[in-house]
């Protein structure tokens, strides 16, 4: 037996026609039940299989840092730069004609 199904375009609802199919009154839309159909709620399973995969992880305790690695610190902060800034390069072509 099927839920009871509401038309998603006339908004209205359905017909059941057979154990497993359903036609709207106004727009003539058929709906058939999935012959294999999922076993029990399917987010719940869903969530179940997906489990394994979002585990929580062990966390070991911080030690001395990578070598090569840089500290927080310096990310912030802007090195000056070698490269003449545009208004520059235009003033020394302007000049050098």
């Amino acid at each position: 037996m099927l839920k009871p199904w509401m038309c998603l375009d006339c908004r209205v609802m359905m017909n059941q026609v057979d154990q497993d199919h359903c036609r709207c009154p106004q727009c003539g839309i058929e709906v058939w039940s999935p012959i294999d159909r999922p076993s029990g709620d399917e987010i719940a399973e869903l969530m179940r299989d997906m489990a394994k995969c979002h585990a929580r992880t062990t966390v070991l305790p911080a030690g001395q840092p990578a070598p090569g690695g840089s500290s927080k610190s310096s990310k912030g902060r802007k090195k000056p730069q070698k490269k003449d800034s545009l208004s520059q390069l235009n003033r020394k072509l302007y000049y050098e004609t």
